[in-house]
């Protein structure tokens, strides 16, 4: 796994306006620190919860396979997806483009898409078997609301940079 450098994630007003390289360190270290630290709270407060409920089961298997996915995805990001563009940044974008980078994006985005169907299908499936809101459906908020945000971050900035680094079309 990659080191990213050291970064005070609060002091950021703006990560549109860092360089390539602090703007991968900024997403991991904002939002993919924070995806998995909601994760466990989740994870935690539905451990705690009446098992019993109608369908809970369902939520269950479903929320921990988009767990398992979207930790998967924030895995592949940092080690295969980020350390390519760092060497791309470094090589100040001389490598010649490649098909590889360009399904390396496309990939990312379809995960990003699959990630927000799934969000919102949890939510809504949280709010329908009766979920305490305080308890799961805050906390699946407070995950859709930073993936929607990291998301955008990386999609209309990131990937943006990536196509110019790699001179491909979008």
């Amino acid at each position: 796994r990659m080191k990213y450098h050291e970064m005070d994630v609060e002091q950021v007003v703006n990560p549109r306006g860092l360089t390539t390289s602090d703007l991968i360190t900024y997403i991991v270290k904002k939002h993919h620190v924070f995806g998995r630290n909601v994760i466990e709270k989740i994870r935690h407060l539905m451990s705690e919860m009446d098992h019993s409920l109608p369908q809970f089961a369902e939520f269950e298997d479903k929320a921990e396979a988009f767990f398992t996915e979207l930790l998967d995805h924030f895995d592949d990001e940092e080690v295969h997806v980020f350390p390519q563009v760092f060497e791309a940044v470094e090589q100040r974008g001389e490598r010649s483009p490649s098909p590889k980078h360009k399904m390396m994006i496309m990939k990312v985005e379809k995960d990003h898409v699959r990630a927000e169907t799934q969000m919102k299908f949890l939510i809504e499936m949280s709010n329908s078997i009766g979920l305490p809101a305080q308890v799961v459906s805050d906390a699946f908020r407070e995950l859709e609301e930073d993936l929607e945000v990291h998301m955008e971050l990386e999609q209309q900035e990131l990937h943006r940079r990536v196509r110019m680094i790699y001179q491909l079309s979008p």
